[in-house]
């Protein structure tokens, strides 16, 4: 007898506030994926988020000097730019250790 009153209340249901709660749920589902996703990334993001991104490579700006996008003083001074900060980086960095080194 509950299952005939379940029935009965199922089909007696308002289809236009069904659709509703249902489009409504699809939006609170997605909105917790989002925020799933962006809390992802927030904690859990690579390590490499305190380097700077790359930029332009030296390929990039030999590539736009032979196309006459950039003079060869501006191409002197990003170059020297870019060097520069490579070797910053580079002392930075603790030298690479062989795998099965001990480290004293």
């Amino acid at each position: 007898m509950c299952s005939a009153a379940v029935e009965s209340a199922l089909a007696d249901a308002d289809p236009i506030g069904i659709v509703l709660a249902c489009i409504f749920l699809l939006i609170v589902a997605g909105a917790g994926a989002y925020v799933v996703i962006w809390l992802r990334k927030r904690l859990w993001g690579s390590d490499s988020a305190d380097e700077p991104g790359a930029g332009f490579t030296l390929g990039d700006l030999r590539q736009l000097h032979r196309a006459g996008k950039i003079s060869d003083a501006e191409f002197q001074h990003v170059r020297d730019k870019v060097v520069s900060a490579a070797q910053r980086a580079a002392q930075r960095q603790p030298p690479k250790q062989p795998p099965g080194s001990a480290s004293v």
